[in-house]
């Protein structure tokens, strides 16, 4: 009999377990994914910081950190589109919420925000209405295009810089009496043959004075894959050295946004050509997530580092060591004959291409 009993208990503790274990998990919380996707974003595992932020929207779409927290994620992997997207879907939801706001002017230029009614309709602008009559161009402006887009298209940037800009561009453009030309044309795309107002298309566009891009258009505006050059002063003691930065990538609303490569070409000290470069990912001209910089002094590497950015502030991770009190330096990955040993972290620069948004010249 006892032999009996013992035989049940042992099954009904065994039933026991096994119903335990076949129960599922209990879910997370909204309060416990929007930690999770914190943790991911400190870590840049951007992925994963995603799946979590949707998650939010999903059970809480009232939230507002679950739609910021995914445009932060959509950055980070690149994908500006759908960060302005998700940001967009937020105010559907939360009509008028300033941090969702905040975040969506991050990345969209206040002329090009539209409002959203509660019934998630963009009105249409008044703008779209009126009629834009096409400026007729002079010989030497058509000249000027073509002259430009035969320079874009061939890469040939150093060409341009030396034997355009210096010698032609600036004695008739950078000058009061010219500035109005420049405001005339920059209304313009030109396809290689023919010019247009809100084109969409592949193309070359003059962005700001002295900025010109080449590459997809969408409605007039830099959207896609381009090219843009900032073609800098040019100096009387260095006449060989070329003062010109490009970022060659994906851009939105003429402003770079994803991954790219940013270079900047410009003097040392002593005169000799110096060259930086950054690959990894922006946001409306703002270093953004993990770059990868290399500098050049005569051709010759002097420093290599990784490093993370948040809108154009380093993120003061492990990769940094603490020489003294409050005082940083991110070492160069390698070490290489006349190098640099370390950057020194800047708290209050903001690190970000010339087409960024202060447009830095």
């Amino acid at each position: 009999m006892k032999r009996i009993v013992a035989l049940i208990i042992c099954a009904l503790f065994s039933l026991s377990l096994l119903v335990s274990c076949t129960q599922p998990e209990r879910p997370l919380t909204a309060a416990e994914l929007l930690d999770l996707g914190e943790k991911y974003l400190i870590e840049l595992n951007y992925e994963q910081a995603l799946v979590q932020f949707l998650a939010v929207i999903e059970i809480e779409p009232m939230n507002p950190r679950g739609y910021t927290g995914a445009a932060e994620a959509y950055v980070g992997l690149g994908d500006t589109d759908k960060a302005i997207a998700v940001l967009r879907d937020g105010l559907r939801e939360l009509p008028g919420d300033a941090n969702i706001t905040v975040a969506l002017e991050r990345l969209v230029p206040q002329s090009q925000l539209q409002p959203i009614t509660e019934s998630g309709l963009k009105p249409e602008m008044a703008a779209q209405d009126e009629v834009i009559e096409m400026p007729e161009l002079t010989e030497e402006e058509m000249a000027f295009w073509k002259t430009v887009y035969t320079y874009m298209t061939s890469e040939d940037y150093s060409g341009m810089f030396f034997d355009y800009y210096i010698q032609e561009y600036l004695p008739k453009y950078n000058i009061p009496s010219n500035i109005q030309v420049y405001e005339k044309m920059k209304i313009f795309s030109f396809d290689g043959e023919n010019w247009h107002i809100n084109y969409t298309g592949t193309g070359l566009k003059l962005l700001e004075f002295r900025k010109f891009y080449y590459g997809e258009i969408v409605e007039e505006k830099a959207s896609g894959n381009g090219v843009g050059i900032n073609l800098n002063w040019a100096y009387d003691d260095a006449p060989s050295i070329e003062y010109y930065s490009l970022f060659e990538g994906e851009w939105t609303n003429d402003l770079p946004n994803g991954k790219g490569i940013y270079t900047n070409k410009l003097a040392d000290i002593v005169g000799e050509q110096c060259i930086h470069t950054y690959e990894g990912f922006f946001a409306s001209g703002l270093f953004h997530g993990e770059i990868e910089e290399l500098s050049y002094v005569a051709g010759e590497i002097i420093g290599y580092w990784q490093c993370a950015y948040d809108h154009g502030n380093y993120i003061l991770d492990d990769r940094w060591v603490e020489e003294e009190a409050g005082k940083f330096l991110l070492p160069s990955i390698e070490r290489y004959r006349f190098g640099r040993p370390g950057k020194a972290y800047q708290p209050d620069f903001t690190h970000q291409t010339p087409f960024g948004v202060s447009g830095r010249p």
